[in-house]
C-alpha cells in the first residue's frame, strides 16, 4: 500500500473511538499533526471493498484550517477494491468531501452521523453526485 506509516496504536484508538476528544486533537498543533498523520491508516481500514462494487474514482478529503493548523488535503483513489490514500489535493477528484478534523473524528468513531453533520452545515460535499453519495458506504461512515 501506499504512504504506509507506522501510526502509534493509541493515537489511532483515539481516532477511531475518541469523538469525545475530537475539538482539543484539532485545536492542539502537535495533536492535529498525528491526528492526520494516522488518518490515511484509519480510511484504509474503514475501506469497504464491497460497497466499492467496480467503482474507480478520486475523491479529495478536505479537512479544515483550525487553530491547530492549516488545511489538510487527502487524495482517495478507489480502484479495482482498493483504497488508496496520499497527502496531497486532487485537482482531477470526481468528488471531494470537507469538514473540520474534529467532525471527522466524530463521523468514524460513531458518535455523530455524517447526515446529521451535513444538515447542521458542518460537512460538505460536492462533485458528481453518485461518486459523492457513495462515499458513506465505502468509507463506512
Amino acid at each position: 500500500m501506499d504512504n504506509q506509516v507506522r501510526v502509534n496504536p493509541v493515537l489511532s484508538a483515539t481516532i477511531v473511538r475518541g469523538g469525545r476528544i475530537a475539538a482539543h486533537v484539532d485545536n492542539n498543533p502537535a495533536t492535529r499533526r498525528a491526528a492526520l498523520r494516522a488518518l490515511p491508516a484509519v480510511l484504509r481500514q474503514r475501506f469497504d471493498a464491497q460497497a466499492a462494487g467496480d467503482l474507480n474514482a478520486v475523491v479529495e478529503l478536505r479537512v479544515s484550517a483550525s487553530e491547530g493548523g492549516p488545511e489538510a488535503r487527502f487524495r482517495l483513489e478507489i480502484a479495482d477494491g482498493e483504497l488508496h490514500v496520499t497527502r496531497t489535493s486532487a485537482p482531477e477528484a470526481q468528488a471531494w468531501l470537507s469538514a473540520s478534523l474534529g467532525d471527522m473524528i466524530r463521523i468514524v468513531s460513531g458518535n455523530e452521523g455524517l447526515w446529521e453533520l451535513l444538515s447542521q452545515k458542518r460537512l460538505d460535499f460536492g462533485g458528481e453526485p453518485f461518486t459523492a453519495l457513495r462515499m458513506p458506504a465505502v468509507l463506512r461512515l
